[in-house]
């Protein structure tokens, strides 16, 4: 049997699992919360903060890229058609 450390509310321990952000625009963090470990008699919350930055960074790079390529497209296209 484990010991006991010390008590805790019912409310005190994450039952559900959670995913959510918190924060806003650069500084956003993507957050995930789970019940953890009671298969083995502990009562557990496990939980993760990650900027989102870390998983989003290169999509974003990669959507700005296109969006300019597009622009220059489309301007070379004018140009094109005002000198027919």
């Amino acid at each position: 049997m484990l010991p006991v450390l010390g008590t805790t509310k019912e409310s005190s321990v994450q039952r559900h699992a959670f995913d959510g952000r918190s924060g806003g625009g650069e500084n956003a963090l993507g957050v995930t919360m789970r019940p953890f470990g009671e298969a083995v008699g502990f009562r557990w919350s496990l939980v993760v903060f990650a900027p989102e930055s870390d998983f989003t960074g290169d999509v974003r790079v990669a959507v700005q890229s296109a969006l300019v390529v597009v622009l220059v497209v489309l301007l070379l296209g004018g140009v094109a058609l005002r000198s027919c």
